[in-house]
């Protein structure tokens, strides 16, 4: 008899649900918006991730690595007003150091000063409050509530941006407080279903816990400083396109890099609320053999997933950008193949990563995305001194920046882990997913939407079954 795994079922279809919603988001996004706008929607973000990466994401990495220490401990109500402490700390300082970005560094001139800074500090708080909350279920394994959570708040945020953007303003800034609104409403709901699972009076409130120490310090600030190149790697960039080639050529390659971004953003977020709970709680009080195997297995599988999808993207890239986008943007499917690459390297750059942060060298993150980065500077400046700086090329140095930094990145966790990469098992899943780009070869621009949706059918149902035997060969060695 075949058992069926319930939860693993209902992951799927939580995810499949939200993947529906980002369908329709970035189609009415892209329907509703001029291309100026579309692409002032990418400035915002670019400029709300410098925050998110660089000032928040270390504190939640960190929150992360000891959670389930701190919940046996019953320090997790002290937990949260000390982040809660932080999370407002940040969002004051964004306002003026924002204004001064904007001042000094001329970038996002083309949206209103003052709106901009209040949703900017908006977001920061309520945005990053609710990623956090829902972080919290899916590590406990209250991965229905995350699922749930996150679901709601993407259908109240499209309803609410679709409202904006008709009733009040057509802007990108208008679209995306709307989908801030989404998920300040479901951040509400989120305390309550909290305060259910973790009631205070099973927390120790008498605990004297401090996040702000110096093991805190010596933690993040590595992961600071990675994640500050990450994010030129990954955002930075876009406002230095916006300045030299225009926001309407960001906005192309915005949709472009953002279709592929969407389809590797709803795997690797299945994948990580299936996998990273088991592997947070292994690492947790753990020797440093029970850390390699718990890295070397999270490789493995993510591998198996990444890889296959990766080219399901190339092989129906004519389909997505036809189905997702209006017409103004239907010419962008050749970058949307290039940013599949770049998505994969990235992927599999963030699994190498968490090698650093299990053995807690974090100093070791900051050479690889450091290098990327500068990489990427020197290159751009290149193009735009040869009068080269356009999307293909652009999108060409992203591509051999990703696959340089994840091979410096596999380097670092050769030297931290003492690991061996199996690289036959990733040969052999690329070997399997390269006849998904023979689909690619049919499923143009001339076929008809029908034949596009077959053939991306077709497409899937091969990559589930490479997923799928890969699997099963791998819970054999194992």
């Amino acid at each position: 008899m075949i058992r069926v795994n319930k939860n693993l079922i209902f992951l799927f279809t939580g995810r499949l649900t939200q993947a529906v919603i980002s369908i329709l988001t970035i189609r009415l996004m892209t329907e509703l918006l001029s291309q100026t706008e579309v692409g002032n929607q990418y400035i915002i973000n670019s400029m709300i991730l410098w925050f998110s990466l660089v000032l928040i994401n270390p504190i939640g990495m960190f929150v992360n690595r000891h959670i389930h220490e701190w919940q046996k401990q019953g320090q997790l109500q002290a937990m949260v007003k000390n982040v809660n402490m932080y999370f407002l700390f940040i969002a004051v300082c964004s306002v003026p150091l924002l204004g001064a970005a904007r001042y000094f560094l001329k970038v996002g001139l083309t949206i209103q000063a003052e709106p901009l800074l209040i949703y900017v500090g908006i977001y920061i708080f309520f945005s990053t409050w609710f990623q956090t909350l829902i972080s919290f279920f899916n590590l406990f394994e209250f991965q229905k509530q995350f699922v749930m959570l996150n679901v709601i708040s993407q259908i109240l945020g499209l309803g609410m941006a679709v409202v904006a953007v008709t009733w009040l303003q057509p802007t990108g800034l208008s679209w995306l407080s709307g989908l801030l609104a989404g998920q300040i409403l479901s951040l509400v709901l989120g305390i309550f279903v909290y305060k259910k699972y973790f009631p205070q009076s099973e927390i120790n409130q008498t605990s004297s816990f401090s996040l702000f120490n110096k093991n805190t310090l010596i933690f993040c600030y590595p992961v600071a400083l990675a994640t500050l190149f990450m994010w030129f790697m990954n955002q930075g960039y876009r406002l230095y396109i916006e300045k030299y080639i225009g926001v309407e050529a960001l906005a192309t390659l915005g949709v472009a890099l953002g279709l592929a971004a969407s389809v590797a953003a709803l795997i690797e977020a299945l994948t990580t609320q299936y996998y990273y709970p088991a592997f947070y709680a292994k690492i947790a009080h753990s020797t440093l053999n029970d850390r390699q195997a718990a890295w070397q297995k999270l490789w493995d599988n993510t591998a198996i997933i990444y890889i296959p999808f990766c080219f399901l993207t190339m092989a129906t890239a004519p389909f997505l950008v036809r189905l997702l986008t209006a017409e103004k943007f239907h010419h962008v499917t050749l970058f949307v193949l290039m940013g599949a690459f770049i998505e994969l390297f990235r992927q599999m750059s963030n699994v190498a990563y968490l090698a650093s942060h299990a053995e807690k060298k974090t100093q070791n993150t900051i050479a690889p995305y450091l290098f990327g980065s500068l990489l990427l500077v020197f290159l751009l400046a290149v193009l735009r001194n040869f009068g080269l700086l356009d999307i293909f090329n652009i999108c060409l140095c992203l591509v051999g920046v990703g696959l340089l930094t994840l091979v410096f990145n596999v380097v670092v966790v050769k030297r931290v882990l003492n690991v061996k990469i199996n690289y036959l098992n990733l040969l052999k899943v690329f070997i399997f997913a390269l006849p998904l780009l023979i689909i690619h070869y049919f499923n143009n621009q001339s076929a008809s939407l029908s034949e596009q949706f077959i053939l991306s059918c077709i497409a899937g149902t091969y990559c589930l079954f490479i997923i799928y035997r890969r699997t099963q060969l791998a819970a054999v060695r194992n």
